[in-house]
């Protein structure tokens, strides 16, 4: 059932999401909401290095947050091998990982694209500033590995 504009702004988890004109059928109705925007990694970590991934996920999600980010999480492997019952390419296998590695999926939610861009450029200045304090971290993972993407939200449905 269709919530009044009144009735959606009530609940919590729909502060995350923007209003636009067009998502009113009525001045009652809403028909839907803006979708989010959602950055995407996946990338292979030596398994004697989650720790200390870990450690660097757990400081980049203070990072994110802190510039606006709506949601940061950071996923290690675990049920890896189902997926071979019902589909065609596990994660192991997009990432291309050796049986000494542990797949991370990573994603970071925000309002839009335009609020990532915004949230993304503070970041990037943040890491600039520390890297002329400090010099380039190590990574405890190879970065030529990682994959990364943008991804416009297509469906965006949340629990009530």
């Amino acid at each position: 059932a269709l919530l009044s504009c009144q009735e959606w702004s009530a609940h919590d988890v729909c502060d995350s999401y923007i209003w636009e004109k067009e998502d009113v059928v009525s001045d009652d109705v809403c028909y839907s909401v803006s979708m989010r925007y959602v950055d995407g990694y996946v990338l292979p970590v030596p398994t004697r290095k989650i720790d200390e991934y870990r450690k660097l996920a757990r400081d980049a999600a203070k990072t994110w947050i802190k510039h606006g980010a709506l949601e940061y999480v950071e996923c290690a492997g675990d049920d890896m091998d189902s997926v071979k019952e019902w589909a065609g390419v596990s994660f192991p296998d997009l990432a291309g990982t050796k049986k000494t590695e542990t797949v991370i999926f990573a994603f970071i939610i925000y309002k839009s694209r335009a609020h990532r861009d915004r949230v993304n450029k503070k970041v990037h200045e943040e890491m600039m500033e520390y890297v002329e304090k400090h010099g380039a971290p190590e990574h405890p993972f190879d970065m030529k590995r990682m994959a990364f993407g943008g991804f416009k939200a297509i469906v965006d449905s949340v629990a009530q």
